[in-house]
């Protein structure tokens, strides 16, 4: 704690556990952020829910990570099956989706497909080890493709831009 590490514990039930430690590293404390320059303030999402869809524990601990820093709450599923699921019972409670193309049951262009449908303005980040053809992708707010392996700070730099402002508090 006194040298401003976090500790993450990540659990698929029935199958692993995983414990992450996280230390901040001088050169994040000693970076100034760049001013912002004055635009029209976008409306908060009530929820800031974003769906995670990822098997990889390291991916979807880093994920949330770097989305728990901007104040979202996440929901992790390690299928397709599930992220359905839930996208069909509470679309309102997602901003953002970041999908695996390659997830299992179903993959991840499909159920970016299905948020594009069920939530407007959604944001979708599709991380894929295969290149997407432009038809793969839904119409939607904002789509980007991370191409698998990316690093740190691209992961980092693409979920805050795509992410935003911090939500509104419930």
């Amino acid at each position: 704690e006194a040298q401003g590490a976090r500790l993450a514990f990540d659990e698929v039930e029935g199958l692993s556990v995983a414990c992450f430690l996280s230390f901040p590293t001088t050169q994040e404390t000693a970076v100034l952020p760049e001013p912002v320059e004055p635009e029209v303030a976008e409306t908060p999402h009530h929820y800031g829910g974003v769906l995670i869809l990822e098997s990889d524990p390291e991916v979807r601990s880093l994920i949330a990570h770097e989305l728990q820093a901007l104040g979202r709450k996440m929901v992790s599923c390690v299928d397709g099956a599930s992220a359905r699921s839930l996208l069909e019972a509470t679309p309102d409670r997602f901003e953002m989706a970041v999908l695996s193309a390659d997830a299992r049951v179903e993959g991840g262009c499909s159920i970016a497909a299905l948020a594009a449908e069920r939530i407007d303005n959604v944001r979708i980040l599709l991380l894929t080890t295969r290149p997407i053809a432009p038809g793969e992708l839904p119409e939607c707010g904002e789509v980007r493709v991370l191409q698998k392996p990316f690093g740190l700070q691209e992961l980092r730099d693409t979920i805050r831009s795509m992410a935003g402002s911090a939500t509104a508090r419930l």
